[in-house]
């Protein structure tokens, strides 16, 4: 009878092809949240880059790769480490990439908690589509500053910007604006941090998303 989309950004694709009264949007949750990482404003240099996916073209940590460059271009090696935790098809060429850079590949957990505890910033410069990251969700609800390509559903997620950075997606010059941004203001990492975690408490809950079903199955 009814479609449960997990965000407005798939009830919207759907909607060419289904009929609207046919679609329900409950958004995905984090079924637990985290103890938050805490947010000094006194942080270690350099300031620790995360980014968690699948290592294919279109989750785009090439593009990641290509923001570090330009800034290791202005800032020197110091300024920025980056974590990658996933594998896939890209990365060798994405590990034959970052060679000079002060990147380290994970490779795949499936426990990821420990590296969202280790990390200041996480950057998901996706370029879509996608219907809701988890791994954006999961990111927020460790209170970590987020960067993320703005694609409709992280638009969605983040109230169109206000509880992250959003840069065009596919311009990595406008993700090393992003990074350079955060890594030149302690005050900006501490208010995304906690900007993001009360995004995912209002909204991505449990409790929130259990209400939800309940009620569109008539429980």
């Amino acid at each position: 009878d009814k479609i449960i989309c997990v965000s407005e950004a798939v009830a919207n694709s759907l909607k060419q092809r289904v009929r609207s009264d046919k679609l329900i949007v409950i958004p995905n949750w984090i079924p637990a949240l985290p103890e938050a990482v805490p947010l000094s404003e006194n942080r270690a240099v350099p300031l620790r880059l995360l980014f968690v996916g699948r290592l294919i073209p279109h989750k785009g940590a090439s593009l990641l790769l290509d923001a570090m460059r330009q800034l290791n271009a202005v800032n020197g090696l110091r300024g920025i480490s980056l974590t990658v935790v996933g594998d896939g098809e890209e990365r060798e060429p994405l590990e034959r990439a970052a060679k000079d850079m002060n990147v380290r590949f994970a490779g795949f957990w499936s426990d990821t908690s420990l590296f969202y505890k280790q990390a200041d910033v996480f950057v998901n410069p996706t370029l879509g589509p996608e219907g809701l990251p988890l791994v954006s969700l999961d990111a927020m609800s460790y209170g970590l500053p987020c960067i993320f390509s703005n694609i409709s559903v992280h638009k969605e997620i983040t109230r169109n910007g206000a509880s992250a950075l959003l840069f065009e997606s596919g311009d990595s010059g406008g993700l090393k604006e992003s990074i350079e941004l955060l890594l030149t203001s302690p005050e900006l990492i501490r208010k995304y941090g906690l900007l993001a975690r009360a995004t995912v408490e209002a909204n991505h809950g449990p409790v929130h998303a259990r209400q939800r079903y309940v009620e569109e199955l008539g429980l």
